[in-house]
């Protein structure tokens, strides 16, 4: 992870492509993000526990590094717009850069 103990402000997460403050530093989130990036992995914690800012410290950590694009996938329409919404504050990459793809949106377009 890019986040380094030595930071201004120990409770946040510090990286480049991250909203400043804006993510809590948590160990749990981190080390099993850093399991993420170095294998497949499937992450399971009950609701509120942080799997979306787990994704988040993974992408944010691949696009710094290779850059190209992230498909970020969701069972349903509301937590499609949900994850959306949460990279758009928490990223700092412009918003056009997000995408939002539900069956509504028809083929051709």
């Amino acid at each position: 992870m890019a986040a380094s103990d030595g930071d201004a402000d120990p409770d946040y997460v510090d990286h480049p492509l991250l909203t400043p403050e804006f993510v809590e530093r948590r160990r749990y989130q981190r080390e099993l993000a850093t399991t993420a990036r170095e294998a497949h992995t499937l992450v399971c914690l009950p609701t509120g526990l942080g799997k979306t800012t787990v994704s988040l410290l993974v992408t944010a950590d691949r696009l710094q590094e290779v850059g190209g694009t992230v498909l970020f996938l969701a069972p349903t329409k509301p937590l499609v717009q949900q994850h959306a919404d949460f990279y758009s504050e928490a990223l700092s990459i412009p918003d056009d850069e997000i995408t939002v793809f539900t069956g509504e949106v028809r083929p051709d377009d």
